[in-house]
């Protein structure tokens, strides 16, 4: 075996082990890319949760303050639309990303 064969054997596992730390180095790069998306992606959502909480609560507050949507029944004085609780009398439908149920009556 010459010193030009070890050269060229050393110099190929030189430039696949900095190959190699390249492609390591990129994976790294993308994974902290995917991680900082899922976090602001998780910040998006307690974002609309909380929004989606309030506006729930406005919907019922209206609704509580409309004769529009008082109950006919004298027997019972609760109103029927829960964004969280449905009355037992009405079926429950969940919204199409599945987050939260609505109560339809």
């Amino acid at each position: 075996m010459s010193s030009d064969d070890g050269d060229l054997e050393n110099q190929a596992e030189v430039e696949e082990k900095t190959r190699l730390i390249n492609q390591v180095l990129e994976l790294q790069h993308t994974l902290e890319d995917l991680s900082s998306r899922v976090d602001a992606v998780k910040e998006e959502n307690l974002k609309l949760k909380s929004e989606n909480q309030v506006l729930g609560q406005y919907i019922e507050n209206l609704m509580s303050a409309s004769s529009v949507f008082q109950t006919t029944d004298t027997k019972s004085k609760r109103k029927c639309f829960s964004l969280t609780s449905p009355c037992a009398d009405h079926p429950v439908y969940e919204n199409p990303q599945g987050l939260d149920h609505i109560a339809t009556c």
